[in-house]
């Protein structure tokens, strides 16, 4: 039997069976490290979450969700799985240090079941989002090598790796939907589109100028206003059915916290710089993709182009590095030939995320002796380990976005001229 599985997997084309090799590493990799290592500070909330959810308080009725609900949507379903199963999801340890600024939430030690079952849930959302990668560069590009090589971009890079395995952070949920409004726009199925893409802006906004860009490109795919009215509508009914339960709870100013937080948090000098800008950015942007989705060879090429280079010059601002996740997708499927500098500093984001790990070798995930401070530096002992190594992150990151922003930059330009008209 052994020796027949054998020489099925002998008889499969050499591309494909390096394509089985990708995955089977990309997810051994994430098992190892999901059993290892992980960072309790976003984890620690969503056992308050689990919590509140049982105890029939809702998301927003106690202190631990910030988000738009989509991610509480999920989290109530992945809570009432552990219940059927009888999975604790954590417990308080008063000897552990509060972390300044977060009252009680360093107290709280997840259990490994419940760790294991959230991790287990978004290495599964890494293998949608390498298929939706596969599939979408073998339409952009035709060629499977290409695409191949696009999913090991995704799956073996430090990053994607690191915020589900490790942190424990929904942001590859809002990736998927993403890529799945890009891939279901590219096959013309625009209701399916429109409302993936209202899923991942609910989630976290950084896919906002790839939403405005299929409003475009399913126009013009047909010239058809009917086309785009149903993109625009499906996403529209979906953000009404999303949003009501929470509208009509009297939660849509927390359900915004998160957002308007990010906004809030910015300083002065880029706040008055950033907000008179947008509107012309946005009418570049939509000039840009206007001109050149009429290069019919060029639409669906120039709308993932278009959506990393916009994307790109947003995330130049100082964020968090699970933010990144988003321009990691759109570099690999806009540009999966041309993106090693890109990828190479993503990688270093995803690496040095690992620094900040609240560690446990295969035992009681969240017994640490790793606690935060305020500025989230770990303290070990008495002695910083991450501060050290904070210094790189923003540079770090702001070369990631530059980087992306001139290789779509410049590869738009190259497509404008090479193209026929």
């Amino acid at each position: 039997m052994e020796s027949s599985r054998l020489s099925d997997l002998k008889s499969l084309p050499k591309l494909t069976r390096i394509l089985i090799a990708i995955v089977l590493v990309g997810l051994i990799v994430r098992l190892v490290i999901a059993v290892s290592l992980t960072y309790c500070t976003d984890l620690s909330y969503w056992v308050r979450v689990s919590s509140n959810i049982t105890a029939n308080d809702g998301l927003y009725d106690v202190l631990g969700y910030f988000y738009t609900p989509v991610w509480g949507y999920i989290l109530s379903f992945l809570t009432g799985f552990c219940d059927m199963l009888g999975i604790s999801y954590g417990h308080v340890d008063p000897n552990l240090l509060i972390p300044s600024g977060i009252t009680g939430q360093g107290q709280i030690v997840p259990s490994v079941a419940y760790t294991m079952v959230l991790k287990i849930f978004l290495i599964a959302v890494d293998m949608l989002v390498a298929y939706f990668i596969y599939k979408i560069v073998t339409i952009l590009f035709k060629d499977e090598k290409t695409a191949v090589l696009a999913v090991a971009l995704w799956l073996l890079c430090s990053l994607s790796i690191s915020i589900s395995s490790f942190r424990v952070s929904f942001d590859n949920i809002e990736v998927l939907f993403m890529l799945i409004a890009i891939y279901a726009a590219l096959k013309g199925n625009f209701v399916i589109s429109g409302t993936s893409m209202a899923i991942s802006l609910l989630t976290k906004p950084y896919g906002a100028f790839i939403a405005l860009g299929l409003i475009i490109y399913v126009y013009g795919k047909n010239n058809s206003f009917k086309d785009a009215g149903k993109y625009i509508l499906s996403a529209i009914v979906t953000v009404v059915i999303l949003m009501l339960p929470v509208i009509l709870n009297g939660d849509f100013e927390q359900s915004m916290d998160w957002l308007l937080g990010r906004i809030r948090n910015l300083d002065s000098h880029t706040y008055n710089l950033i907000i008179p800008l947008s509107p012309a950015i946005i009418a570049i942007f939509v000039i840009i993709m206007h001109k050149m989705s009429k290069i019919k060879d060029n639409r669906e090429v120039v709308l993932c182009l278009s959506g990393l280079l916009f994307t790109s010059v947003m995330l130049i601002l100082p964020g968090n590095t699970q933010y990144y996740l988003v321009l990691l997708a759109l570099v690999i499927i806009a540009l999966p030939k041309e993106s090693f500098a890109a990828i190479l500093f993503i990688s270093l984001l995803g690496i040095l995320s690992f620094s900040i790990v609240n560690i446990s070798i295969f035992g009681e995930i969240g017994y640490y002796d790793y606690t935060f401070d305020f500025l989230n530096t770990i303290v070990y002992k008495g002695h910083s380990l991450f501060g050290v190594l904070y210094v790189f992150f923003e540079p770090i990151k702001m070369s990631c976005g530059i980087i992306c922003a001139i290789l779509a930059f410049s590869e738009l330009w190259r497509r404008s001229y090479e193209q026929p008209r």
